[in-house]
């Protein structure tokens, strides 16, 4: 069965009237059994909160900066891998 949640707002609807409450901005979630809801399609037109895009971009620069520290530890233990050994010299 799916439901169209906006607010405290939630109506039950058919997957034909699905499209067009989610036009109109509500969240289009199916209920399971013995589990909690999952949602199908998030309304249009939903934003994110300043504050929060702001969070989530400083943790995605913050992990950006992580993975080019191990790219370059990675490539620096491949470049010590694939340089030759050298032999000792004979007397």
């Amino acid at each position: 069965m799916l439901k169209a949640v906006k607010g405290n707002v939630v109506y039950t609807i058919t997957e034909d009237q699905a499209g067009r409450y989610q036009k109109d901005g509500y969240d289009i979630v199916e209920e399971l059994a013995g589990s909690p809801d999952r949602v199908v399609q998030y309304g249009a037109g939903k934003t994110v909160p300043y504050d929060k895009y702001l969070a989530i971009e400083a943790e995605l620069d913050k992990a950006r900066a992580e993975l080019k520290a191990l790219r370059g530890l990675i490539e620096a233990q491949t470049k010590q891998k694939k340089a030759p050994a050298k032999k000792p010299a004979k007397k």
